[in-house]
């Protein structure tokens, strides 16, 4: 009876810790670039519950939405939702600062021009947190190709339809380009 109970105690303790591994892995950081076109209706889409479940962000990813973000009566309760994704690597660690800056500076010894060296923080916080970033942005295809980082365009996830199309595009917009 006492082996019955342990072998069912390790069963679940391996089958947690199988589906904390497929939680790790399914971790989908969003960039800023796409949050952008979201708030800005241009991609009539939502994001599915299940999908949603899936998506993070981070400390740069939050000042660069909240930095462009427009006043109005959406706000508060966008920035409230936003909030309660889970953040990664809060708080930022030295490590992950020193592993953007070598990010940075082995793609401009390979050649490679990056534009934004928040790019290169965003995805060492993605390589530490094993997430995979959604982007709009080419940074991350040129970083993703001398790096462990995983990315994903918005155009590849079109093709596994992780999000749904709403039936009238949303008016109004909660997000300023300048």
């Amino acid at each position: 009876m006492a082996r019955r109970s342990r072998r069912n105690e390790r069963r679940q303790t391996a089958k947690k810790t199988c589906s904390e591994a497929k939680r790790q892995e399914a971790l989908i950081l969003v960039d800023t670039s796409v949050w952008i076109r979201l708030l800005n209706a241009k991609d009539r889409r939502t994001i599915s519950a299940d999908k949603l479940a899936d998506l993070c962000t981070c400390s740069p990813v939050v000042q660069e939405v909240f930095q462009g973000l427009q006043e109005n009566a959406a706000t508060a309760a966008f920035k409230d939702r936003f909030l309660a994704l889970p953040l990664l690597s809060d708080p930022l660690p030295i490590n992950i600062l020193i592993f953007a800056a070598e990010i940075y500076s082995i793609g401009r010894r390979k050649g490679f021009s990056i534009r934004s060296s928040m790019d290169c923080l965003i995805a060492a916080i993605a390589i530490e947190n094993q997430a995979t970033v959604w982007h709009r942005d080419r940074d991350f295809a040129v970083i993703a190709g001398y790096t462990g980082l995983r990315a994903l365009r918005t155009s590849d996830l079109r093709k596994r339809t992780p999000i749904h199309r709403r039936k009238r595009p949303v008016r109004g917009s909660l997000y300023h380009l300048s």
